[in-house]
């Protein structure tokens, strides 16, 4: 009888050994693998090869094709915060991503988003939007001065030529009070791509106006 309580206590010791390696396996092993599959997911929902199965319900707007003259300031409808108001596109980059107001973590994870404490296009200051390099702002490595950004919004078509490209480091960048010449800045973290460190610089893409309607008839 006691041979076989021994057996019984051999068995059971056995078996919890068996389980605290295979957990400590899974903890080391399995769960950094888990981690990444989830990244990747995340990455291509966000880069929409999986986007039927990812939970964001947004309505395509209607893009207004009016690039020149003004825009009645009584007529314009504000985008609102979280709305896609627009596109941001650079041929010669092939940039191409949805424009937001806001910029969340949630709106970044749908699209570029603008700074609630920047103008709209077409309003004469500065248009601060900011989208993450490993995605939808990827292609901004490639691009260079004297490209051209086109913003195409639901009031209107407006176009920037890329011209200086900084680098600064935090993570703030102090808007400039602009008056009557309108700029766009596309900001994102840097390097490029670079997802095992914490960065702490951002790289700036200053654009100058090139053409677009006028709210409420600014002098741009």
């Amino acid at each position: 009888m006691s041979n076989r309580k021994h057996d019984n206590l051999k068995y059971i010791i056995i078996c919890f050994a068996i389980f605290i390696v295979g957990l400590v396996l899974f903890l080391c092993v399995g769960k950094p693998v888990m981690d990444i599959f989830k990244a990747d997911f995340i990455y291509a929902c966000v880069n929409g090869t999986e986007k039927n199965n990812f939970s964001v319900k947004d309505t395509v707007p209607e893009i207004s094709n009016v690039s020149d003259g003004t825009i009645d300031e009584k007529e314009w409808h504000e985008p609102i915060y979280g709305e896609q108001y627009g596109n941001i596109l650079c041929k010669e980059a092939g940039l191409n991503a949805p424009l937001y107001v806001g910029d969340s973590d949630e709106i970044l994870l749908k699209g570029a988003g603008q700074s609630l404490l920047s103008d709209f296009p077409g309003k004469g200051g500065t248009v601060l939007v900011g989208g993450h390099d490993t995605t939808f702002f990827a292609a901004l490595e490639k691009c260079s001065i004297g490209d051209v950004i086109t913003l195409t919004c639901t009031y209107g078509l407006y176009e920037y030529k890329i011209s200086d490209i900084s680098i600064i480091s935090g993570s703030n960048y102090n808007i400039p009070e602009i008056v009557n010449n309108e700029k766009l800045v596309l900001y994102t973290c840097y390097p490029f791509g670079d997802t095992k460190s914490i960065r702490e610089q951002k790289i700036l893409y200053t654009c100058d106006f090139i053409k677009g309607p006028a709210i409420g008839g600014v002098v741009r």
